[in-house]
């Protein structure tokens, strides 16, 4: 077929989509990287999981071979291996299922109106409760606007944001959150983390698919718990901002 003499193609067009399919191929490239980066973490995960119900498996034969005697404190240490995995395996199933409700935007997120106080006071008594090394002192006016979030979700995204920062920590430490009220928004604040902590936070909260860079120096649990917990917070429109909460009306 003969050219068209007559065709004379835009060299700016030409430049401009050269340009957006180098971006496309990009952003291609950073979406199968996090891909992968969350498929190796799954599969952390996965082996978790496994060696807990291996565990299980383990105690629960033992106990069931009739041709060994165990002594009493024996068996009660193997009911412990049983007691204590049988919970580690529920709580990562229980955050995987909530990862991927999250990430699939299943979750039942219902916004209702709540005072802050009330929002601030459950979050530090849940945070009690979690056997969390973490005493959170809370601060707030006596009175205020009310705040629009899911009193569940909001909670349990900074249960979830704790556990994960603090990790296997066993002294307890002290945390202060206080709220103050702007003339458009209520800002929530929280003192006590150290620097790393402070980095990791705004990391995951700011590029939450990008988390390779704290993989090596977080659990795969608890980097699988600051992912969904940012998650939830932005779904919520909850946004962090010099470690300050900015909670919408």
């Amino acid at each position: 077929m003969p050219a068209d003499q007559n065709f004379n193609p835009d060299i700016e067009d030409t430049a401009s989509l050269q340009k957006q399919i180098a971006d496309l191929q990009k952003q291609l490239l950073e979406k199968q990287a996090t891909s992968r980066a969350m498929w190796e973490l799954l599969i952390l995960i996965g082996g978790r999981l496994q060696m807990s119900s291996t565990s299980i498996k383990m105690a629960v034969s033992s106990l069931l071979d009739y041709d060994l005697f165990w002594d009493p404190s024996t068996s009660h240490e193997f009911l412990q291996i049983i007691d204590s995995s049988t919970d580690q395996t529920f709580d990562l199933v229980a955050l995987l299922t909530l990862a991927f409700r999250s990430q699939a935007k299943s979750l039942e997120i219902s916004p209702e109106s709540h005072s802050i106080q009330e929002v601030i006071e459950t979050l530090s008594g849940d945070i009690a409760e979690k056997s969390i090394c973490a005493k959170l002192i809370v601060e707030y006016p006596s009175n205020g606007r009310a705040v629009l979030v899911d009193f569940k979700y909001f909670v349990l995204a900074f249960v979830l944001l704790f556990e994960a920062l603090l990790g296997k920590q066993e002294e307890e430490r002290q945390f202060t959150m206080r709220a103050v009220e702007t003339p458009a928004s209520w800002q929530l604040s929280i003192d006590g983390l150290d620097v790393v902590e402070s980095q990791i936070l705004q990391h995951f909260y700011l590029t939450p698919k990008d988390f390779s860079e704290y993989a090596d120096r977080l659990a795969p649990e608890d980097t699988l718990k600051l992912i969904v917990a940012c998650r939830i917070l932005h779904l919520q429109k909850i946004e962090f901002a010099d470690l300050g909460v900015d909670v919408k009306r």
